[in-house]
Protein backbone atom coordinates (compact mmCIF):
# COMPACT_ATOMS: atom_id res chain seq x y z
CA UNK A 1 0.00 0.00 0.00
CA UNK A 2 2.94 2.25 1.11
CA UNK A 3 4.55 1.52 -2.27
CA UNK A 4 1.42 2.28 -4.31
CA UNK A 5 1.28 5.23 -2.53
CA UNK A 6 4.98 6.29 -3.10
CA UNK A 7 4.98 5.11 -6.83
CA UNK A 8 1.78 7.64 -7.19
CA UNK A 9 2.90 10.48 -5.50
CA UNK A 10 5.97 10.31 -8.08
CA UNK A 11 4.12 10.55 -10.75
CA UNK A 12 1.65 13.23 -9.97
CA UNK A 13 -0.19 15.31 -11.89
CA UNK A 14 -2.56 18.09 -10.49
CA UNK A 15 -5.34 16.50 -12.06
CA UNK A 16 -8.94 15.66 -10.63
CA UNK A 17 -8.35 12.07 -11.14
CA UNK A 18 -4.79 11.59 -9.79
CA UNK A 19 -6.47 13.53 -6.44
CA UNK A 20 -8.73 11.10 -6.11
CA UNK A 21 -7.00 8.31 -6.42
CA UNK A 22 -4.05 10.04 -4.14
CA UNK A 23 -6.95 9.99 -1.86
CA UNK A 24 -8.18 6.34 -1.98
CA UNK A 25 -4.89 5.14 -1.25
CA UNK A 26 -4.43 7.30 1.51
CA UNK A 27 -7.64 6.18 3.20
CA UNK A 28 -6.92 2.41 2.29
CA UNK A 29 -3.25 3.10 4.11
CA UNK A 30 -5.42 4.33 7.16
CA UNK A 31 -7.63 1.85 7.37
CA UNK A 32 -4.95 -0.79 7.08
CA UNK A 33 -2.79 0.65 9.14
CA UNK A 34 -6.11 0.88 11.89
CA UNK A 35 -6.61 -3.20 11.39
CA UNK A 36 -3.43 -3.97 12.23
CA UNK A 37 -3.66 -1.60 15.25
CA UNK A 38 -7.26 -3.81 16.11
CA UNK A 39 -5.55 -6.90 15.66
CA UNK A 40 -2.16 -6.27 17.59
CA UNK A 41 -4.50 -5.10 20.54
CA UNK A 42 -6.79 -8.51 19.95
CA UNK A 43 -3.38 -10.56 20.35
CA UNK A 44 -2.43 -8.64 23.53
CA UNK A 45 -5.86 -9.09 25.29
CA UNK A 46 -6.14 -12.79 23.97
CA UNK A 47 -2.42 -13.52 25.63
CA UNK A 48 -3.79 -11.47 28.74
CA UNK A 49 -6.53 -13.51 29.13
CA UNK A 50 -4.55 -16.63 28.73
CA UNK A 51 -1.62 -15.85 31.29
CA UNK A 52 -1.93 -12.66 32.47
CA UNK A 53 -4.01 -13.94 35.77
CA UNK A 54 -1.99 -17.33 35.80
CA UNK A 55 1.17 -17.22 38.01
CA UNK A 56 3.41 -17.05 34.93
CA UNK A 57 6.81 -15.06 33.85
CA UNK A 58 4.35 -13.24 31.67
CA UNK A 59 2.10 -12.12 34.60
CA UNK A 60 4.72 -11.64 36.96
CA UNK A 61 6.41 -9.01 34.22
CA UNK A 62 3.59 -7.19 34.29
CA UNK A 63 3.09 -6.55 37.74
CA UNK A 64 6.87 -5.92 38.52
CA UNK A 65 8.23 -2.86 39.83
CA UNK A 66 10.26 -0.98 36.65
CA UNK A 67 13.26 0.56 38.67
CA UNK A 68 15.83 3.00 36.19
CA UNK A 69 19.35 1.03 36.29
CA UNK A 70 21.43 2.03 38.95
CA UNK A 71 24.75 2.75 37.05
CA UNK A 72 27.83 2.82 39.22
CA UNK A 73 29.57 6.12 38.55
CA UNK A 74 32.71 5.78 41.12
CA UNK A 75 34.43 3.71 43.51
CA UNK A 76 36.34 4.54 47.02
CA UNK A 77 40.02 3.36 46.73
CA UNK A 78 42.29 1.64 49.58
CA UNK A 79 42.65 6.11 50.77
CA UNK A 80 39.09 6.64 50.87
CA UNK A 81 39.81 8.77 47.33
CA UNK A 82 36.18 8.75 45.05
CA UNK A 83 37.30 7.15 41.60
CA UNK A 84 35.52 7.74 38.28
CA UNK A 85 37.93 6.22 35.83
CA UNK A 86 36.97 2.96 34.36
CA UNK A 87 39.99 1.29 34.03
CA UNK A 88 41.43 2.18 37.56
CA UNK A 89 37.87 1.40 38.94
CA UNK A 90 37.92 -1.94 37.11
CA UNK A 91 41.26 -1.98 39.16
CA UNK A 92 40.35 -1.78 42.15
CA UNK A 93 37.33 -4.13 41.75
CA UNK A 94 39.56 -6.80 40.80
CA UNK A 95 42.12 -6.33 43.63
CA UNK A 96 39.79 -6.51 46.13
CA UNK A 97 38.21 -9.88 44.40
CA UNK A 98 41.17 -11.09 44.41
CA UNK A 99 41.75 -10.17 48.54
CA UNK A 100 38.60 -11.64 49.19
CA UNK A 101 39.32 -15.22 47.94
CA UNK A 102 43.17 -15.20 49.07
CA UNK A 103 43.83 -18.31 51.21
CA UNK A 104 44.33 -17.38 54.78
CA UNK A 105 47.83 -17.42 55.96
CA UNK A 106 48.61 -20.66 58.43
CA UNK A 107 50.58 -20.50 61.41
CA UNK A 108 51.91 -23.32 63.45
CA UNK A 109 49.09 -23.47 65.48
CA UNK A 110 46.51 -23.94 62.70
CA UNK A 111 48.35 -26.83 61.54
CA UNK A 112 48.09 -28.31 64.90
CA UNK A 113 44.23 -27.87 64.97
CA UNK A 114 43.80 -29.40 61.48
CA UNK A 115 45.37 -32.56 62.90
CA UNK A 116 43.64 -32.70 66.23
CA UNK A 117 40.52 -32.71 64.02
CA UNK A 118 41.69 -35.18 61.88
CA UNK A 119 42.41 -37.65 64.66
CA UNK A 120 39.18 -37.75 65.89
CA UNK A 121 38.01 -37.80 62.33
CA UNK A 122 36.32 -41.39 62.61
CA UNK A 123 33.56 -41.60 59.78
CA UNK A 124 35.34 -42.30 56.19
CA UNK A 125 33.56 -43.17 52.77
CA UNK A 126 32.96 -46.96 52.03
CA UNK A 127 33.97 -48.97 49.29
CA UNK A 128 30.93 -48.97 47.38
CA UNK A 129 31.30 -44.81 47.14
CA UNK A 130 34.81 -45.27 46.94
CA UNK A 131 34.24 -47.15 43.16
CA UNK A 132 31.51 -45.14 42.50
CA UNK A 133 33.50 -42.05 42.86
CA UNK A 134 36.34 -43.60 40.72
CA UNK A 135 34.30 -44.17 37.47
CA UNK A 136 33.98 -42.38 34.15
CA UNK A 137 31.06 -39.63 34.46
CA UNK A 138 28.14 -41.12 32.49
CA UNK A 139 25.58 -39.55 30.44
CA UNK A 140 22.91 -40.18 32.45
CA UNK A 141 24.76 -37.66 35.01
CA UNK A 142 25.48 -35.03 32.60
CA UNK A 143 21.37 -35.22 31.46
CA UNK A 144 20.05 -35.08 35.15
CA UNK A 145 22.73 -31.84 35.63
CA UNK A 146 21.40 -30.33 32.49
CA UNK A 147 17.53 -30.85 32.94
CA UNK A 148 18.04 -29.48 37.28
CA UNK A 149 19.66 -26.14 36.00
CA UNK A 150 17.47 -23.43 36.53
CA UNK A 151 16.44 -21.16 33.67
CA UNK A 152 17.26 -17.50 33.53
CA UNK A 153 20.76 -17.48 35.33
CA UNK A 154 23.61 -15.44 34.67
CA UNK A 155 25.50 -16.18 31.55
CA UNK A 156 29.17 -16.97 32.20
CA UNK A 157 32.01 -15.91 29.97
CA UNK A 158 31.14 -17.66 27.09
CA UNK A 159 27.66 -16.04 26.88
CA UNK A 160 25.99 -19.52 26.43
CA UNK A 161 22.66 -19.77 28.80
CA UNK A 162 21.53 -22.89 30.48
CA UNK A 163 18.41 -22.70 28.66
CA UNK A 164 20.70 -23.92 25.17
CA UNK A 165 21.61 -27.07 26.17
CA UNK A 166 18.25 -27.98 27.44
CA UNK A 167 16.75 -27.30 24.15
CA UNK A 168 19.72 -28.50 22.22
CA UNK A 169 18.55 -32.25 24.50
CA UNK A 170 15.31 -31.65 23.97
CA UNK A 171 16.15 -31.86 20.07
CA UNK A 172 17.68 -34.73 20.67
CA UNK A 173 14.95 -36.78 22.70
CA UNK A 174 12.58 -35.98 19.89
CA UNK A 175 15.00 -36.98 16.97
CA UNK A 176 15.36 -40.58 18.99
CA UNK A 177 13.82 -43.77 17.44
CA UNK A 178 14.04 -41.82 14.37
CA UNK A 179 17.53 -42.67 13.35
CA UNK A 180 16.55 -44.46 10.15
CA UNK A 181 14.31 -41.90 8.91
CA UNK A 182 15.83 -39.85 6.01
CA UNK A 183 14.11 -37.24 6.18
CA UNK A 184 14.68 -36.12 9.34
CA UNK A 185 17.84 -34.33 10.05
CA UNK A 186 20.04 -36.04 12.59
CA UNK A 187 20.89 -34.51 16.21
CA UNK A 188 23.58 -35.11 18.23
CA UNK A 189 23.45 -35.67 22.09
CA UNK A 190 24.26 -32.52 23.66
CA UNK A 191 24.69 -34.67 27.39
CA UNK A 192 27.29 -37.32 25.28
CA UNK A 193 29.57 -34.43 23.95
CA UNK A 194 29.64 -33.06 27.28
CA UNK A 195 29.84 -36.61 28.79
CA UNK A 196 33.33 -37.25 26.81
CA UNK A 197 34.88 -33.90 27.27
CA UNK A 198 34.14 -33.99 30.94
CA UNK A 199 35.75 -37.71 31.19
CA UNK A 200 39.23 -36.32 28.68
CA UNK A 201 39.55 -33.72 30.89
CA UNK A 202 39.81 -35.78 34.08
CA UNK A 203 41.23 -38.93 32.47
CA UNK A 204 44.47 -36.88 31.07
CA UNK A 205 44.57 -34.07 33.87
CA UNK A 206 44.01 -31.54 31.36
CA UNK A 207 43.40 -27.82 32.62
CA UNK A 208 42.91 -24.77 31.21
CA UNK A 209 43.34 -21.21 32.96
CA UNK A 210 40.26 -20.50 31.17
CA UNK A 211 38.04 -22.81 33.55
CA UNK A 212 37.96 -20.73 36.54
CA UNK A 213 37.46 -17.12 34.49
CA UNK A 214 34.45 -15.20 35.60
CA UNK A 215 32.35 -12.14 34.85
CA UNK A 216 32.55 -9.62 37.82
CA UNK A 217 29.82 -7.45 37.86
CA UNK A 218 29.82 -4.66 40.39
CA UNK A 219 26.72 -3.97 42.53
CA UNK A 220 25.87 -1.29 45.56
CA UNK A 221 25.52 -2.82 49.12
CA UNK A 222 22.75 -2.48 50.61
CA UNK A 223 21.99 1.44 52.08
CA UNK A 224 25.62 2.12 50.73
CA UNK A 225 25.92 3.84 47.35
CA UNK A 226 29.96 3.97 47.60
Amino acid sequence: MKCKLGKKAKAFRDTRNDRQEIGKLMKDLNENSRMRIKKSQKMAKTRYLKEGQKSTKYFFNLNKDKHDPQIITGLLNKSGKFITDTMTMCKIASEYHKELQRPPQRNRNNKQKIENFLEVVTQTIDEKNTQLLEKDTNEIEVTKAINDSKHSTALGIDRIPYEFYKFWQKKYEQYKGHEDDPTIKEVKSIAQILMRVYNKIENNNLYNNNFVLGTMTLLYKKKDRQ
